[in-house]
């Protein structure tokens, strides 16, 4: 267990649960309070107008017949009699004597003292209220009027005091019993839960190692109970579930060392996370070491271009989150050598963040081997030069592309003189020799769109694309060239203590031809080139149509020979 997940004690007042409750149930009993307060004060206030209203009624019932009195006699007097006998009533801010013409009999005045209460009644009620009594005789004829105005806010005074004193009894009921509730919480609920949590981080979850909380005193068969018995069940599984992890882990270990296959997970900086035994061989360090390490600079250090090449995959993944499966990825191993790997890149989650996990298998074996059954397709084994079927797509290429852009090409056939003989007489392996020293003079007498090949034995064509637009332009170059190559061949090759003078015969097809095939136009040069030795060899020879019919005659009269 980290150090930051121990218990390290009492929590703060102010974050413990007891806190918590007390500030709940205090908030709920002040809520309840205020609106009981609230309520109360309400009928209170209701209550307290009407007080008012009686008031008033009884002051006008006492002064009513000694106001009419004046006003029947104009006795102004009598009025202010009436009027100063109301002074002694705080409440009332106003009153005056009316005679029957609105005159004023008699008034009295108070100006209202300043009050700290009077926001309040401006919030609920008007700050002052006109009562007024007609003043009739017997007769009931109208005489004058009594005009009393109330002050509101003195009226409300012995209101206000009550009001307050309800609202702070209740503040005192509720802090009461906040303390009340805050010693039960503490005994019955938070001082269980801190001796839990001390048992709680006394245990080692990496190695619980069979340890068990005590049942708490008092606490065996109530919820608290009840919590310690499932977290103590929660410890059994786990210690369980972490012996059945752990040899999982290790036969998973056990899988992924066994695997021929580099596996490995790096995260969005570039480190490593995890690896097989056979990718640390890769980069011949052990896996310890390289856990943590930037899985870039690994290959930084072979090859940069091959680090950003496979940077930029990661990327890709990280990104898109798309896997890559069975990409052909060339990569360097800790010895220098170039790789080449059959690799998935897949992006996953590993310890909450975004990882690109890659599984490469080493192909290196079988991508040769699959090059070397090309090569022995396609190319002469001795002299590296295309054979006979690399040959056949070479011609059809270039005279297609002669066709198509307008220009003369020309195919020669050159055959070595008398090449029998080396073999004959100094052995295969020194005509062997001689063959490669010859295919590479000639090879240095070509362009690179030319293609150079051996059909067999002493025997090679070449085939010559894109001399030229004009026939004879295009054939008199044919010519130079294999003027220039009975040259090159002629002059003498030294073998150990031998030296050796070839000469050969080379026969020259312009193509294309009457929309003859490569075999035609092979045929055509091997005529060319036999009209090349009958001429004495060490020549060369351009095929004429006549060449064809002489030639097909001699054929025609072999088979009949052969027949008869």
């Amino acid at each position: 267990m980290t150090d930051q997940a121990k218990f390290s004690g009492k929590p703060l007042f102010f974050k413990s649960l007891a806190y918590k409750l007390l500030r709940t149930s205090l908030l709920i009993a002040v809520i309840f309070g205020v609106l009981s307060a609230i309520v109360q004060v309400s009928f209170d206030f209701s209550e307290q107008k009407t007080i008012i209203d009686d008031r008033v009624e009884d002051i006008f019932r006492v002064t009513g017949n000694s106001a009419q009195h004046a006003v029947h006699l104009l006795d102004d007097q009598i009025a202010d009699e009436v009027v100063k006998g109301l002074e002694h009533y705080s409440f009332i801010s106003k009153a005056i004597i009316y005679d029957d013409s609105d005159h004023i009999m008699a008034q009295y005045r108070l100006e209202p003292a300043a009050s700290s209460t009077l926001w309040i009644t401006e919030l609920v009620s008007n700050t002052s209220k006109e009562y007024i009594q007609e003043l009739s005789h017997t007769d009931g004829v109208v005489e004058g009027s009594f005009l009393l105005v109330i002050n509101i806010d003195n009226a409300l005074a012995s209101f206000y005091d009550r009001a307050l004193t309800i609202f702070i009894s209740g503040f005192i009921r509720n802090a009461g019993l906040a303390v009340v509730l805050l010693g039960l919480y503490y005994l019955l609920l938070t001082k269980p839960l801190v001796g839990i949590a001390r048992q709680v981080s006394a245990v080692n979850p990496d190695k619980p190692d069979g340890r068990r909380l005590e049942s708490l005193p008092k606490h065996r068969d109530d919820e608290l109970g009840l919590i310690v018995t499932a977290i103590n069940g929660v410890l059994h599984t786990l210690e369980g579930q972490r012996l059945k992890l752990h040899e999982r882990g290790k036969q998973l270990n056990l899988i992924l060392d066994s695997s021929p296959n580099l596996i490995y997970a790096v995260n969005q900086a570039g480190d490593l996370v995890f690896l097989n035994k056979t990718a640390a061989n890769f980069y011949n360090c052990t896996i310890e070491q390289l856990i943590g390490q930037c899985w870039y600079k690994q290959h930084k250090k072979q090859s940069e271009d091959e680090a950003n090449n496979l940077l930029l995959l990661f990327k890709q993944t990280e990104s898109r989150k798309d896997a890559l499966f069975e990409r052909d990825q060339s990569m360097t191993d800790c010895d220098g050598l170039q790789r080449t790997m059959q690799a998935s890149f897949i992006s996953f989650s590993f310890n909450n963040e975004i990882c690109v996990l890659v599984v490469a298998n080493d192909i290196t074996g079988r991508v040769n081997a699959e090059r070397r059954v090309e090569n022995l397709a396609y190319f002469d084994t001795l002299t590296g030069l295309p054979n006979r079927n690399l040959l056949y797509d070479r011609v059809a290429m270039d005279i297609s592309r002669c066709e198509r852009e307008g220009n003369y090409g020309a195919l020669l056939y050159i055959d070595l003189d008398e090449f029998k003989r080396v073999n004959d007489t100094l052995g295969h392996t020194v005509g062997d020799q001689l063959l490669v020293i010859l295919s590479q003079s000639m090879g240095d007498q070509i362009r690179q769109t030319d293609t150079l090949a051996r059909l067999g034995g002493d025997e090679f064509t070449l085939s010559l694309p894109d001399l030229s637009a004009d026939f004879d332009a295009a054939r008199a170059q044919a010519a130079e060239l294999a003027g220039r190559l009975l040259v090159k061949l002629s002059q003498p090759v030294t073998l150990g203590n031998n030296e050796f003078n070839v000469s050969a015969s080379i026969g020259v097809m312009m193509y294309p031809y009457n929309n003859e095939g490569t075999d035609t136009l092979l045929r055509f040069a091997d005529t060319a080139m036999y009209k090349a030795k009958q001429g004495g060899r060490n020549a060369y020879m351009v095929f004429e149509p006549s060449m064809a019919v002489e030639a097909d005659r001699l054929a025609k009269l072999e088979v009949e020979l052969r027949l008869a």
